[in-house]
């Protein structure tokens, strides 16, 4: 089952999908926490990967609600420049999404959390990998310890 934006405006309400501009997002945007995913078949994150972020945020103590859901793969040509300035998060946490793909100028290993321009960014395994792999889940954990002083 492949959710759409109306679908998933349905199952969440309307306050958990947003379109601004040209940059469509899920989440509230409470605080300036932008998660990056580069999800090809899904407007968002897919179905199967929802619960698994949801309790990664819990862990976190944070909620949907707080952060900005943005996924790569709708936005194709966007200029990483122009998305990060538009969201101008202090946290970027990517899954499955290369520093490069984020338009940083440095490259930097799995779970290390980067100070850039402002911003502290951490890249993650995808959600897959993190779901099938216990040693990933644990450096993730001990990094999100560390971003949210936990």
């Amino acid at each position: 089952m492949v959710l759409d934006n109306r679908l998933l405006a349905d199952l969440y309400g309307q306050s958990l999908i947003e379109t601004q501009g040209k940059y469509a997002w899920m989440g509230g945007r409470a605080k300036p926490i932008l998660i990056v995913v580069s999800e090809e078949k899904a407007p968002f994150i897919s179905p199967e990967d929802l619960p698994f972020l949801t309790r990664i945020l819990g862990a976190c103590k944070l909620t949907i609600d707080e952060v900005a859901l943005f996924n790569l793969a709708t936005h194709p040509a966007a200029d990483p420049e122009d998305w990060l300035a538009f969201f101008s998060p202090r946290i970027v946490i990517s899954f499955g999404v290369l520093p490069a793909q984020l338009g940083l100028p440095v490259d930097f290993p799995r779970y290390q959390l980067q100070a850039i321009k402002g911003s502290t960014y951490m890249h993650a395994a995808s959600f897959t990998l993190l779901a099938a792999e216990l040693e990933e889940r644990k450096q993730c954990w001990t990094s999100l310890k560390r971003l949210f002083n936990l």
